[in-house]
């Protein structure tokens, strides 16, 4: 009788012996990259939706009453108060939002002291987001290497970890930084293959997730209804049905909410933010907006999300839909609700964060294919929509203007780095070193831009202040 074996060598069962020193230290080095100097940029008066979530829950603490600030006018017992030199609304009970992504920052802030608004700092709920975020590059690796396979899933969470644009709005307290990580755990408990009956454990978990999801914040019935699509296309009725119910019953949890406090309130609320609606344009904006100019990462342009997207159309194209359903479908679900019920997507970049990971999976995804399969024109995508944005914030800072190289410099910098995997097709016949020789210049060009992408991460402050 052989002994039971370890549960982390079960975990670890397949994986290569690269692959846990390469994961563990793309997890530290996200931390580093999102503490360093992580009060900065942004400053605590740029996204007043910090101090929001976070008043909302130490109310609920102190007061047993949810306060926030708002400019709905169909709060009459709005206070004004400034904070950090800026004006604010105070009113209660603060019912924009379901309580347990506040509770989760609010009780941060009062662990470390803060009792009344005022007290409240960037350095004692920060921590909490960036946290969280670096939780979800761990799940996203797990998702990434079980549908793309370990090496894309790798170089998609190494963009994701130093990214600055990701670095910047993932230590931003917003609520979408917790539903990141419930997605992804979510996602990670749907059954493998479409034969047989799921753990129940595994389905108890992914219902708790589904239901959990919209009383952090309503957008997070996205969760629910992208998971069910998933388990629909493979045939469980049964369980796809039970995760819409979850999600249901976590929605009805917010109503309820809404009532324990003032339900006349609560449905005026709700009617006014109605009208707030972006409408139809919401997907687009979702997809292509800079961020800006009040937006969280204040028109940092974030390529990498771009190229995620270009790299979804790729596979829906090649009708690889099976292989990328569990990336696929939670992010097109996602895109749908905020066109359904957000507000001005082009200022606020943090929505993005609760799909982040899964976008940049297939944006590794790409940069691989196009480096190890000297693939030129997916290799000229990674270089003139991912590089580019790595190097131009590092580049302009200095020059306190956009970064307009010399054309000529640029084509002959294109040609060095994308110039061999174009030739690939027209001349690896006879001449074998060609294809090794375009997979170097596509490595050192994806090198270089994470090079670039820690670079700009590390000097954020700066950068951040001369956008």
């Amino acid at each position: 009788m052989t002994p039971a074996e370890p549960g982390s060598r079960r975990f670890l069962a397949g994986w290569a012996r690269w692959e846990l020193p390469a994961l563990l230290g793309t997890l530290v080095l996200a931390l580093v990259l999102r503490f360093n100097d992580f009060t900065g940029a942004p400053p605590i008066t740029d996204n007043g939706d910090e101090l929001d979530w976070t008043w909302q829950g130490l109310g609920l603490i102190t007061r047993g009453v949810p306060y926030g600030w708002s400019n709905l006018q169909v709060y009459s017992n709005a206070v004004p108060l400034r904070v950090n030199g800026e004006p604010f609304n105070l009113v209660h009970p603060f019912l924009d939002h379901p309580p347990l992504f506040g509770l989760l920052v609010g009780g941060a802030a009062w662990l470390q002291g803060a009792r009344a608004f005022t007290e409240v700092t960037a350095q004692m709920i920060r921590p909490v987001p960036t946290l969280l975020s670096v939780v979800a590059l761990w799940l996203a690796y797990l998702l990434g290497r079980r549908v793309l396979g370990a090496p894309p899933a790798l170089v998609g969470v190494l963009l994701l970890a130093t990214a600055p644009a990701a670095v910047v709005v993932q230590r931003q307290v917003e609520a979408e930084s917790l539903l990141a990580p419930i997605l992804l755990g979510a996602l990670l408990l749907v059954p493998r293959e479409p034969e047989g009956q799921p753990r129940r454990a595994a389905a108890v978990g992914l219902l708790v997730l589904c239901a959990v999801a919209p009383m952090v914040k309503l957008s997070g019935v996205a969760v629910a209804g992208g998971v069910a699509v998933v388990l629909l296309f493979q045939g469980r009725w049964r369980l796809a049905g039970a995760s819409l119910l979850a999600g249901m019953l976590g929605t009805a949890a917010f109503l309820g909410y809404g009532a324990l406090f003032d339900w006349q309130l609560f449905t005026r609320v709700i009617a006014r933010a109605e009208t707030h609606r972006y409408g139809v344009m919401g997907v687009y904006e979702f997809i292509a907006a800079p961020s800006g100019p009040a937006g969280a990462n204040h028109d940092l342009r974030d390529g990498w999300w771009l190229l995620g997207w270009l790299a979804l159309l790729l596979l829906v194209v090649l009708r690889a839909e099976r292989r990328v359903e569990l990336l696929a479908w939670p992010i097109l679900g996602y895109a749908v609700v905020i066109m359904l019920f957000a507000e001005h997507i082009s200022y606020f970049g943090w929505f993005r964060v609760a799909v982040y990971p899964l976008v940049y999976l297939l944006a590794g995804w790409l940069a691989w294919k196009a480096v190890t399969e000297a693939w030129g024109m997916g290799l000229l995508l990674v270089v003139s929509v991912g590089s580019v944005t790595a190097l131009s914030p590092l580049l302009a800072r200095p020059l306190q203007e956009s970064w307009s190289p010399n054309p000529y410099l640029l084509i002959a910098a294109l040609a060095l780095v994308v110039g061999p995997a174009l030739a690939v097709p027209w001349w690896s016949a006879g001449r074998p070193w060609i294809t090794p020789l375009a997979r170097a210049a596509g490595g050192l060009a994806l090198g270089v831009t994470l090079s670039a992408n820690l670079a700009a991460s590390l000097n954020l402050t700066a950068i951040y202040r001369s956008l």
